[in-house]
């Protein structure tokens, strides 16, 4: 989703059109695998030759394209997690490659990118009553990302998890801030959830409908007046999406298990980090 709106931003700054290159999601299962036709957008895809021509761009084949009177290709491998200002000076005929996981990438077209990711779906029956509950209340969703980050050693080396501490302070900061807060978990794991965390407020544990539609869980935290995400970029854009301007957002101010490992500009400005 990140790497679909800085592209997405890239190409209304330039008035052309983006192309996605999703040739690496072939054996991608996490998350149900490619998920972007779940939303309202409607990508174009590029074809082999059209990758393999701006990935493979270099210096004989930026002469032959001036030549003929065309902009050169440019193909930039994002060097780091950091928001890179350079993003803005790209031109047509670019192939970016990285993560992009940063708010600044595409913040200028803010409600075009939640447009497009608008749910084109209507949520399952069994999730339908927790909407009705969730636009009811001052809900308050909160991400526990257990799964991968638990079964996967190398991805807890480098993900780890939020703590139930942060999870303890992140809830009675909610709770200071706001009335009545109802707190609504989301999470991989949700039977571990309902053994080891106890906010002492009003908490619903939602069931994931099908393990196969982690969009509705998405849906669902967008729905949601407030937020406590974790270290995971599926919560971030379940906070992203609801568009109220006075929405309360808790994220972990350490992202990555190793401290070394910064992201720096993977929160907006206006969440608050504990």
């Amino acid at each position: 989703m990140f790497q679909y709106a800085a592209g997405r931003a890239l190409s209304l700054r330039l008035n052309t059109e983006l192309k996605l290159d999703i040739t690496g999601f072939e054996d991608y299962t996490l998350h149900g695998g490619y998920g972007l036709n779940n939303f309202a957008l409607q990508p174009e895809y590029a074809m082999p030759e059209e990758i393999k021509l701006l990935r493979g761009s270099n210096g004989i084949r930026s002469r032959i394209f001036r030549r003929i009177g065309l902009s050169s290709p440019t193909y930039i491998k994002e060097k780091n997690l950091a928001f890179n200002p350079a993003f803005y000076t790209l031109n047509n005929n670019s192939y970016i490659d990285g993560y992009w996981q940063s708010e600044k990438y595409f913040k200028n077209y803010a409600n075009i990118i939640r447009q497009d990711f608008m749910y084109t779906m209507p949520l399952s029956d069994k999730n339908q009553p927790i909407k009705k509950l969730i636009m009811s209340c001052n809900s308050v969703s909160v991400h526990i990302r257990r799964g991968d980050y638990i079964a996967n050693s190398q991805a807890n080396k480098f993900h780890g998890v939020c703590s139930l501490d942060y999870y303890k302070k992140a809830s009675q900061l909610i709770a200071q801030k706001l009335d009545t807060p109802v707190f609504f978990i989301f999470s991989d794991d949700i039977s571990w959830c309902k053994s080891n965390l106890n906010l002492d407020f009003p908490t619903f544990f939602i069931e994931t409908a099908t393990p196969s539609s982690p969009y509705e869980d998405m849906h669902l935290m967008s729905l949601c007046s407030h937020h406590i995400i974790a270290n995971s970029t599926f919560s971030w854009w379940g906070a992203w999406l609801n568009p109220n301007t006075n929405k309360l957002v808790i994220a972990p101010k350490q992202w990555f298990a190793n401290p070394k490992i910064k992201n720096p500009d993977i929160l907006p400005d206006n969440w608050l980090s504990i």
